[in-house]
Protein backbone atom coordinates (compact mmCIF):
# COMPACT_ATOMS: atom_id res chain seq x y z
CA UNK A 1 0.00 0.00 0.00
CA UNK A 2 1.01 3.37 -0.87
CA UNK A 3 -0.97 6.74 0.33
CA UNK A 4 0.70 10.02 -1.19
CA UNK A 5 -0.05 12.71 0.53
CA UNK A 6 0.82 16.53 -0.24
CA UNK A 7 0.36 19.09 2.78
CA UNK A 8 0.84 22.59 1.15
CA UNK A 9 3.84 24.47 2.06
CA UNK A 10 4.75 27.55 0.76
CA UNK A 11 8.50 28.20 1.29
CA UNK A 12 11.04 28.80 4.00
CA UNK A 13 8.95 31.32 5.67
CA UNK A 14 5.14 30.83 5.33
CA UNK A 15 3.27 33.97 4.93
CA UNK A 16 1.33 35.54 8.01
CA UNK A 17 -2.55 36.66 6.87
CA UNK A 18 -4.98 38.44 9.25
CA UNK A 19 -7.81 36.30 9.12
CA UNK A 20 -8.44 35.36 12.57
CA UNK A 21 -10.62 37.20 15.03
CA UNK A 22 -13.01 36.74 17.89
CA UNK A 23 -14.64 39.56 16.09
CA UNK A 24 -18.08 38.12 15.51
CA UNK A 25 -18.46 40.49 12.22
CA UNK A 26 -15.11 38.97 10.90
CA UNK A 27 -16.28 35.79 10.84
CA UNK A 28 -19.08 36.04 9.68
CA UNK A 29 -17.45 38.02 6.42
CA UNK A 30 -14.79 35.20 6.50
CA UNK A 31 -17.77 32.40 6.36
CA UNK A 32 -19.40 34.38 3.74
CA UNK A 33 -16.18 34.44 1.84
CA UNK A 34 -15.52 30.66 2.21
CA UNK A 35 -19.21 30.12 0.65
CA UNK A 36 -18.93 32.59 -1.94
CA UNK A 37 -15.28 30.65 -3.10
CA UNK A 38 -16.87 26.96 -2.64
CA UNK A 39 -19.79 28.15 -4.64
CA UNK A 40 -17.81 29.14 -7.05
CA UNK A 41 -15.27 26.24 -7.60
CA UNK A 42 -18.18 23.71 -7.42
CA UNK A 43 -17.04 20.65 -9.00
CA UNK A 44 -19.92 20.13 -11.95
CA UNK A 45 -20.63 16.17 -10.12
CA UNK A 46 -21.81 18.19 -7.11
CA UNK A 47 -24.37 21.14 -9.38
CA UNK A 48 -27.21 18.85 -9.09
CA UNK A 49 -27.30 18.66 -5.89
CA UNK A 50 -26.15 22.18 -4.84
CA UNK A 51 -29.26 22.63 -2.81
CA UNK A 52 -28.70 19.57 -0.42
CA UNK A 53 -25.14 20.59 -0.22
CA UNK A 54 -26.28 23.77 1.57
CA UNK A 55 -25.69 26.00 -1.32
CA UNK A 56 -28.64 28.86 -0.87
CA UNK A 57 -29.60 30.98 -3.57
CA UNK A 58 -30.77 34.50 -3.09
CA UNK A 59 -31.68 33.87 0.49
CA UNK A 60 -34.40 31.67 -0.46
CA UNK A 61 -35.49 29.45 2.48
CA UNK A 62 -34.38 25.63 2.98
CA UNK A 63 -37.45 22.99 1.75
CA UNK A 64 -39.08 21.84 4.44
CA UNK A 65 -37.38 19.10 6.42
CA UNK A 66 -34.26 20.17 5.28
CA UNK A 67 -30.71 20.77 7.07
CA UNK A 68 -28.08 23.05 6.61
CA UNK A 69 -26.05 20.42 4.45
CA UNK A 70 -22.53 19.91 5.25
CA UNK A 71 -20.99 23.07 3.00
CA UNK A 72 -22.14 24.95 6.41
CA UNK A 73 -20.47 22.47 8.44
CA UNK A 74 -17.30 22.42 6.64
CA UNK A 75 -17.22 26.33 6.61
CA UNK A 76 -17.98 26.04 10.32
CA UNK A 77 -15.17 24.11 11.46
CA UNK A 78 -12.83 25.40 8.98
CA UNK A 79 -13.21 28.84 11.04
CA UNK A 80 -13.32 26.92 14.38
CA UNK A 81 -9.90 25.30 13.46
CA UNK A 82 -8.83 28.49 12.51
CA UNK A 83 -9.92 29.76 16.07
CA UNK A 84 -7.98 26.79 18.21
CA UNK A 85 -4.92 26.26 15.62
CA UNK A 86 -1.95 28.89 15.38
CA UNK A 87 -0.49 27.53 12.75
CA UNK A 88 -3.47 28.17 10.51
CA UNK A 89 -2.41 32.00 10.86
CA UNK A 90 0.74 31.63 8.58
CA UNK A 91 -1.44 29.87 5.69
CA UNK A 92 -2.60 32.12 2.73
CA UNK A 93 -6.00 32.86 2.51
CA UNK A 94 -6.11 31.57 -0.89
CA UNK A 95 -4.06 27.89 -0.43
CA UNK A 96 -6.41 27.63 3.34
CA UNK A 97 -9.82 28.24 0.47
CA UNK A 98 -8.52 25.82 -1.79
CA UNK A 99 -7.13 23.13 0.55
CA UNK A 100 -8.71 22.92 3.89
CA UNK A 101 -12.22 24.74 3.19
CA UNK A 102 -13.83 22.19 0.30
CA UNK A 103 -16.13 19.75 1.54
CA UNK A 104 -14.61 16.77 -1.09
CA UNK A 105 -11.50 15.46 -1.71
CA UNK A 106 -12.33 14.01 -5.49
CA UNK A 107 -15.31 12.60 -6.76
CA UNK A 108 -16.30 10.24 -3.70
CA UNK A 109 -19.78 10.67 -1.84
CA UNK A 110 -20.49 13.61 0.10
CA UNK A 111 -20.78 13.16 3.60
CA UNK A 112 -20.65 15.04 6.82
CA UNK A 113 -17.28 13.87 8.23
CA UNK A 114 -15.59 17.10 9.31
CA UNK A 115 -17.26 17.65 12.44
CA UNK A 116 -16.06 13.93 13.64
CA UNK A 117 -12.98 14.22 12.64
CA UNK A 118 -12.40 17.44 13.96
CA UNK A 119 -13.61 16.42 17.32
CA UNK A 120 -12.16 12.49 17.29
CA UNK A 121 -8.51 14.43 17.11
CA UNK A 122 -9.17 17.59 19.06
CA UNK A 123 -7.45 15.71 21.95
CA UNK A 124 -4.56 14.23 20.47
CA UNK A 125 -3.82 17.89 19.55
CA UNK A 126 -4.78 19.83 22.78
CA UNK A 127 -1.00 20.35 23.24
CA UNK A 128 -0.98 22.17 19.82
CA UNK A 129 -3.45 24.33 20.63
CA UNK A 130 -3.09 28.28 20.87
CA UNK A 131 -3.32 28.17 25.25
CA UNK A 132 -1.00 25.24 25.49
CA UNK A 133 1.70 26.37 22.71
CA UNK A 134 2.40 29.73 24.20
CA UNK A 135 5.47 31.66 23.37
CA UNK A 136 6.97 28.34 21.64
CA UNK A 137 10.29 28.87 20.23
CA UNK A 138 9.42 25.95 17.22
CA UNK A 139 8.85 27.29 14.00
CA UNK A 140 5.25 26.90 12.09
CA UNK A 141 6.53 24.95 9.79
CA UNK A 142 7.82 21.98 12.28
CA UNK A 143 4.75 22.18 14.27
CA UNK A 144 2.74 21.44 11.22
CA UNK A 145 5.27 18.53 10.40
CA UNK A 146 4.89 17.14 13.93
CA UNK A 147 1.06 17.36 13.93
CA UNK A 148 1.07 15.72 10.51
CA UNK A 149 3.06 12.67 11.90
CA UNK A 150 0.84 12.06 15.15
CA UNK A 151 -2.02 12.02 12.88
CA UNK A 152 -1.10 9.69 10.50
CA UNK A 153 -0.17 7.65 12.98
CA UNK A 154 -2.67 7.70 15.52
CA UNK A 155 -5.83 8.31 13.08
CA UNK A 156 -6.30 4.53 12.27
CA UNK A 157 -6.35 2.90 15.75
CA UNK A 158 -8.59 6.36 16.63
CA UNK A 159 -11.53 5.85 13.94
CA UNK A 160 -11.29 1.72 14.18
CA UNK A 161 -14.08 0.09 15.98
CA UNK A 162 -14.02 -2.46 18.07
CA UNK A 163 -10.66 -1.73 19.29
CA UNK A 164 -9.39 -2.56 15.80
CA UNK A 165 -7.69 -0.42 13.56
CA UNK A 166 -9.08 1.00 10.28
CA UNK A 167 -6.35 -1.54 7.43
CA UNK A 168 -5.81 -1.69 4.00
CA UNK A 169 -7.56 -3.75 1.79
CA UNK A 170 -7.20 -3.90 -1.99
CA UNK A 171 -9.94 -3.25 -4.64
CA UNK A 172 -12.50 -1.02 -2.62
CA UNK A 173 -13.22 1.59 -4.57
CA UNK A 174 -15.74 2.95 -5.51
CA UNK A 175 -17.72 0.83 -2.98
CA UNK A 176 -15.64 2.09 0.26
CA UNK A 177 -13.40 5.12 -0.30
CA UNK A 178 -15.76 8.60 1.53
CA UNK A 179 -14.43 9.25 5.06
CA UNK A 180 -17.72 7.93 6.53
CA UNK A 181 -17.72 4.42 5.07
CA UNK A 182 -14.39 3.95 5.24
CA UNK A 183 -15.20 4.03 9.47
CA UNK A 184 -18.04 1.89 9.17
CA UNK A 185 -16.12 -0.91 7.70
CA UNK A 186 -12.90 -0.37 9.07
CA UNK A 187 -10.71 -0.64 5.90
CA UNK A 188 -10.33 0.80 2.43
CA UNK A 189 -7.87 0.29 -0.57
CA UNK A 190 -5.17 3.28 -1.56
CA UNK A 191 -7.75 6.35 -2.58
CA UNK A 192 -10.31 5.80 0.64
CA UNK A 193 -7.15 5.85 2.98
CA UNK A 194 -5.82 9.02 1.15
CA UNK A 195 -9.17 10.43 1.44
CA UNK A 196 -9.30 10.05 4.85
CA UNK A 197 -6.11 11.04 6.20
CA UNK A 198 -6.32 14.44 3.39
CA UNK A 199 -10.04 14.75 5.11
CA UNK A 200 -8.18 14.67 8.55
CA UNK A 201 -5.71 17.10 8.38
CA UNK A 202 -8.11 19.43 6.71
CA UNK A 203 -10.34 19.34 9.66
CA UNK A 204 -7.25 20.86 12.16
CA UNK A 205 -6.19 23.21 9.27
CA UNK A 206 -3.62 22.07 7.58
CA UNK A 207 -3.88 22.13 3.87
CA UNK A 208 -3.52 19.25 1.81
CA UNK A 209 -4.47 17.19 -1.06
CA UNK A 210 -4.27 13.50 -2.19
CA UNK A 211 -1.43 13.01 -5.13
CA UNK A 212 -1.22 9.55 -7.01
CA UNK A 213 0.67 7.78 -10.15
CA UNK A 214 -0.98 5.68 -13.05
CA UNK A 215 1.91 3.49 -13.30
CA UNK A 216 4.11 2.99 -10.55
CA UNK A 217 7.70 3.43 -11.41
CA UNK A 218 6.12 4.19 -15.02
CA UNK A 219 5.44 0.35 -15.40
CA UNK A 220 0.74 -0.18 -15.99
CA UNK A 221 1.23 -3.43 -14.56
CA UNK A 222 2.53 -2.32 -11.24
CA UNK A 223 -0.38 -0.59 -10.53
CA UNK A 224 -2.20 2.81 -9.52
CA UNK A 225 -1.06 4.43 -6.34
CA UNK A 226 -2.82 7.09 -4.38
Amino acid sequence: MIIFIIVVFLSAALMPTDVTSNSSKKATSLRDSMMQYLARHIMPYDVPNIASLGFQSNGQPKPDGMSDGIVDQTVYYSIKAKTLYPWTDSIPQDVYFEYVVPYAVTNEPRTNHRPLLFHALKDSLKQYERAAIGNSTKSTQDHIKEVVKLINTELWALMGRDSKPIVFKASQTPRIYDPLSVIAYGYSSCTGLAIMLVSALRSVGIPARMAGTPAWYGDPSKGDHR
